[in-house]
């Protein structure tokens, strides 16, 4: 496994002071609420009560620890009599329950828009895990609705959006928009009641493996959002976005995907086609050190998944790519970043496409505003052409 340390800053924590996150990796304290949140009574019960009993104001928490108080209320609810901060926590899952109402109110409207309009879509993320919760709506919080589309159909869907107020952050022209299908993965947009919706056009950000995304589409499964029937990726395909989405570095992490995580692997899971699907587009490691730090919090999992997770290899350039998507990059490891995952998503296609096209990438990536980050992609560029091993040099 790759090293997922315990980050130990409870005394800042305690003082209303948060120390600078090195990895995506929860720390000590939210993996106390994610055992309080996951495992079963009383050792759930136990941690809550632990938990608090290390916090001098249960006011001074951030919000990575706040996101995590309706999965906690949501498993110890029968709890309530001996349950320290029963009414703070209860408070946090009533407001998470009615920005989740408002969220799909303001939000399912758009989503039959663009069905009714012939966009096809599958629902991501949050919206597509309401349901495992225990059709409890306010225990998995949600700032955002997310869906896929096929590339294809994104001009006709933003055109739909548009006509019903929505907007982005920036004019979307046409040239623009040229742009963002080639060189992103996804756009956010707005409705005039403030809902957010990020259209994914592409499952995984730096990777365009057509035949794999297609089979996200054959091998969809049937969900419901509220009153909105849709399709969802299946457990399997599920499992395997949850985990490249979240073990990797954030400002602010959004540590519950390994909620997320647990409830798809409870739900089912085809463990056999993950692999296959995480092999194909060498993915091995993000899931693995997932399950590994799952069984590390005793979250009950299935007999035998840890092991064979544990001892399955994984390519040099995964364990490349590992050492930089889970800890937090300086500017010049950032710039490596991006390097790598350029040449990733250019792999296999002729030299001059993917020299052509580096102009617009930068175009489309904040990080190369200054002249000299620029410059210095060029650079890595070329070192990672030349010599690929030399991204890992100083990203652990």
């Amino acid at each position: 496994m790759a090293s997922v340390p315990t980050v130990k800053n409870g005394e800042c924590r305690t003082a209303g002071i948060v120390l600078p996150r090195r990895s995506c990796w929860p720390d000590e304290w939210e993996s106390l609420l994610l055992q309080a949140g996951l495992c079963a009574k009383p050792k759930a019960l136990q941690c809550w009560t632990d938990f608090c009993g290390r916090i001098g104001n249960i006011e001074n928490l951030d919000e990575s620890c706040y996101r995590l108080f309706p999965l906690v209320a949501g498993n110890l609810q029968s709890c309530d009599a001996v349950m320290p901060h029963r009414d703070r926590l209860r408070g946090v899952f009533r407001h998470a329950w009615a920005k989740n109402q408002k969220l799909f109110m303001d939000s399912i409207p758009l989503l039959q828009a663009l069905r009714g309009g012939g966009v096809d879509l599958l629902l991501l993320k949050g919206a597509a895990l309401a349901g495992l919760y225990r059709d409890q709506g306010g225990v998995r919080p949600m700032a955002d609705i997310d869906i896929l589309i096929h590339p294809e159909d994104v001009p006709q869907a933003l055109g739909i959006l548009q006509a019903l107020g929505c907007t982005a952050d920036k004019t979307v022209t046409t040239a623009r928009l040229m742009e963002l299908l080639r060189y992103r993965h996804e756009l956010t947009l707005r409705s005039a009641s403030g809902a957010e919706l990020d259209i994914h056009w592409h499952l995984v950000s730096d990777s365009r493996h057509l035949e794999i995304e297609d089979c996200f589409w054959q091998d969809a499964v049937p969900c419901r959002l509220e009153n909105f029937s849709a399709y969802t990726l299946n457990p399997a395909q599920q499992l395997l976005h949850c985990c490249l989405h979240g073990a990797q570095w954030n400002e602010i992490p959004p540590v519950r995907w390994l909620a997320d995580a647990v409830m798809i692997i409870r739900s089912g899971v085809d463990w056999n086609r993950l692999e296959n699907q995480a092999r194909s587009l060498e993915r091995i490691e993000p899931v693995r050190d997932t399950l590994l730090f799952l069984d590390r919090l005793d979250v009950e999992l299935p007999p035998g998944i840890v092991a064979r997770w544990r001892d399955m290899p994984v390519t040099m350039l995964e364990k490349m790519e590992g050492g930089y998507r889970a800890y937090r990059p300086d500017s010049r490891q950032r710039t490596r970043q991006l390097a790598w995952s350029y040449l990733r998503w250019y792999r296999g296609r002729p030299l001059s496409e993917m020299l052509g096209h580096i102009p617009g990438y930068m175009r489309q990536i904040h990080h190369f505003r200054a002249y000299s980050r620029r410059m210095a992609f060029l650079w890595h560029l070329l070192l990672l052409f030349l010599k690929p091993n030399t991204l890992h040099r100083g990203t652990s």
